[in-house]
């Protein structure tokens, strides 16, 4: 088999690894939807280390429930970054575009990661036998580390959104969904800054409804690239 013949077959089975890969996008919102109802509401980052510490202890297979379902659908938020970066490449988006969101989208997973294995912890029995003041600590980390991953988040939706403006790669009310999510984000970084509040913490109301906002954007991108592929 010459050189050619395996460059034809690699465009041929392509489109299908791409609408595989856009199919991770709803795969994970389904998942860490899940993940999200395994555990009740979290406490804030105004709250006393005491109360912190019994939510853990009181929750802890709750929350070990919770950072499994997290762990699994960082797989498919990959799939799903893989197949947007690798869709704007074949689309004709600047070169630079389609690293960006790749770059993005695995620094955004890195650091939920991050958070999530601060919480899993706390719920694998350190909370119980740890200081409040400890576990206080840890859950400030956990909090950080998904704070600190807000911008990096509106960079990775506002990078397709607005080459999509551009190159057609999304359909248009996608793409000003996107850097509508995308300034979202980015004011949610303001938690990094305060304590108290609607903006305090990734789990505040806030931030959760950027959160669910952003997941709408997840599952309407998927269901777009899987239909483009076809």
């Amino acid at each position: 088999m010459d050189a050619s013949t395996d460059t034809g077959s690699a465009g041929r089975h392509a489109p299908g690894a791409l609408r595989l890969g856009a199919l991770g996008g709803i795969a994970f919102a389904a998942v860490l939807l899940a993940g999200v109802f395994a555990a009740p509401m979290p406490p804030q980052p105004g709250d006393a280390p005491s109360a912190i510490r019994s939510y853990y202890v009181e929750h802890a297979d709750a929350v070990r429930v919770a950072a499994s379902a997290q762990a699994l659908a960082a797989v498919f938020f990959l799939l799903f970054v893989c197949a947007l970066a690798r869709s704007l490449e074949r689309g004709g988006a600047a070169s630079i575009a389609p690293a960006a969101t790749l770059g993005t989208g695995v620094l955004a997973l890195a650091a939920t990661l991050a958070g999530t294995a601060a919480f899993g912890t706390l719920g694998f029995g350190v909370a119980e036998d740890a200081d409040p003041d400890l576990v206080r600590a840890l859950f400030d980390l956990g909090n950080m580390a998904l704070n600190v991953g807000d911008p990096v988040l509106a960079a990775f939706v506002g990078v397709p959104s607005f080459v999509a403006l551009r190159e057609r790669v999304l359909p248009r009310w996608i793409a000003l969904f996107g850097l509508a999510v995308a300034v979202g984000w980015a004011v949610a970084g303001v938690s990094i800054l305060v304590r108290e509040g609607p903006f305090a913490g990734p789990n505040g109301a806030y931030g959760m409804t950027v959160v669910v906002v952003f997941l709408v954007w997840v599952v309407a991108t998927s269901a777009a690239l899987y239909r483009r592929e076809g």
